[in-house]
């Protein structure tokens, strides 16, 4: 017998290590530099005014995601051509910003959206584990389906 459990972890306010720790881990898969400290906003300005395009949203459902930052909790991944900078509102919310060179709103847009669904998957797949092991299950099997997702398979001997 089988079972197909989907997760959804929600994300709580000490989960803020966590979630710059996912940015590091997408930042450095991808090439990209990454920061989080406030000091670093002074090098970014510079960095940022030769830039050309820019794109702002706020990310969609993502009010669990707001808790885990404080009012001056931000951090950016960098590229050559690109800065990605993800910031708390007053409001609560997370707003995205990118910006960069030679580049179309579109594929700015495209990029931030690319950039914050493979953080939010290794922050997901993080909770994950450590609700796996709060909970002392075992991970019999895990894979990464073709369409990005990951698998876990978990028992728990009774």
């Amino acid at each position: 017998m089988s079972a197909c459990i989907v997760l959804f972890p929600l994300i709580a306010p000490s989960a803020w290590p966590l979630l710059v720790s996912s940015a590091s881990f997408v930042a450095h898969a991808l090439g990209y530099s990454f920061s989080n400290q406030i000091s670093h906003k002074q090098n970014l300005a510079h960095a940022v005014d030769s830039l050309e395009e820019q794109v702002e949203w706020l990310v969609q459902d993502t009010k669990e995601l707001g808790k885990t930052l404080s009012q001056d909790d931000e951090f950016t991944i960098k590229s050559k051509d690109i800065v990605f900078t993800c910031r708390k509102t007053a409001r609560g919310r997370c707003k995205i910003t990118v910006r960069g060179k030679n580049k179309t709103k579109l594929e700015l847009k495209e990029e931030g959206e690319k950039i914050l669904n493979q953080i939010m998957q290794k922050f997901s797949y993080e909770m994950v584990k450590r609700e796996i092991e709060r909970q002392n299950l075992k991970v019999v099997n895990e894979e990464n389906l073709e369409d990005g997702s990951i698998r876990i398979r978990v028992r728990k001997w009774v």
